[in-house]
């Protein structure tokens, strides 16, 4: 029997948008630029999607302050003039949004407002969120709950009455944490038996299928 919510909170990349071309793009570029062997696009995704920074730490193989902050700048310069070169939306994401038009929506993303924002009004769905957040907005990131509390806070929905919907384990530990029903989507951007490990209330193939499970 379909869960009556009033706010459905929706992560970006990996659940609305296709941006790992676009991220792996700019990543690429940013450690070319600093004298590192480009690595193939199979191998960047498998690090894209726990914030840029970790992204980056990661494929450099260092938490070295100097060298990480000058990989993002370079990255965030690329990515700025070309977050829209193939990002494209999943599919059903427009038809699920309209379908929804009568309910309270929010972005919650760990990517930074101002491309969190350029890629919605590009895409041509950002009029359907009462509310961006992006990660520069708040002190702590997905998994950490403050965003999502501050969501339901801001558009006086109680917890309970809320959906969080991701493709990563840190939108089920931040919705979980805020005592929001979860949802994990399979078609993104982390492999599903990490969403799997995570016991998300409910587990799609579809954005379709949300209409099957709320109402």
């Amino acid at each position: 029997m379909p869960r009556s919510v009033k706010l459905l909170i929706f992560d970006l990349d990996g659940t609305l948008a296709d941006s790992r071309l676009d991220v792996a793009n700019a990543i690429r570029y940013a450690l070319v630029q600093l004298g590192h062997a480009p690595l193939p696009h199979e191998e960047i995704y498998s690090f894209v999607g726990n914030g840029i920074q970790r992204s980056i730490e990661r494929m450099l193989g260092t938490q070295a302050p100097d060298i990480v902050e000058q990989a993002i700048k370079l990255y965030r310069q690329h990515y700025g003039q070309h977050l829209l070169d193939h990002t494209v939306l999943y599919p059903h994401v427009k038809e699920t949004l309209d379908a929804f038009h009568y309910k309270k929506k929010a972005i919650i993303s760990n990517k930074r407002q101002e491309p969190s924002v350029a890629i919605l009004e590009g895409l041509g769905i950002s009029h359907h969120f009462n509310m961006i957040l992006g990660g520069d907005q708040v002190e702590e990131k997905k998994p950490a709950p403050e965003a999502v509390f501050r969501t339901v806070d801001q558009l006086a929905v109680a917890p309970g009455d809320a959906i969080i919907i991701g493709d990563s384990p840190e939108d089920i530990q931040a919705g979980r944490a805020a005592g929001l029903i979860t949802c994990g989507v399979t078609y993104g951007f982390h492999p599903q038996e990490r969403l799997l490990a995570e016991k998300p209330d409910y587990l799609i193939d579809s954005l379709k299928q949300l209409r099957e499970l709320i109402e």
